[in-house]
């Protein structure tokens, strides 16, 4: 029997078709929450624990700044 998906349960169609990316900046721009993204910059803090949506697990956020140029083929 197959598990419900909980990973963007609820986020609307912006969520399902937009990259990760638009998502996100849609969501600032209009004040609104960007879960289940982030973007924190930095090393990993207490603070930024939470949650996965199913509740099994804790989970954090952190963006880190590259010190040289991704591929293309990795850039979104």
């Amino acid at each position: 029997m197959a598990e419900p998906l909980h990973y963007g349960f609820g986020k609307g169609c912006d969520f399902a078709k937009k990259s990760c990316k638009e998502y996100i900046q849609l969501r600032k721009n209009a004040g609104q929450s960007m879960s289940p993204y982030c973007d924190f910059e930095g090393y990993y803090h207490i603070e930024r624990l939470s949650c996965l949506p199913d509740y099994k697990a804790s989970a954090f956020c952190d963006l880190y700044k590259h010190q040289s140029v991704i591929d293309a083929i990795f850039q979104v």
